[in-house]
């Protein structure tokens, strides 16, 4: 998963949030690893998408 470059990949725990996060997802949604981790996925979509 951390080799891939051209997808932002993540994965959630139970409750929906970021426990681990792939170069792919820094090189394109532009967030570093302690700026995603522990987060929400909804961060990453709108309201009415969720």
């Amino acid at each position: 998963m951390q080799s891939v470059v051209d997808y932002a990949i993540y994965m959630l725990d139970p409750e929906g949030f970021i426990c681990n996060w792939n170069e792919g997802g820094r090189r394109i949604k532009g967030y570093e690893d302690e700026e995603v981790i522990g987060q929400h996925f909804s961060q990453f979509h709108v309201e009415t998408a969720i």
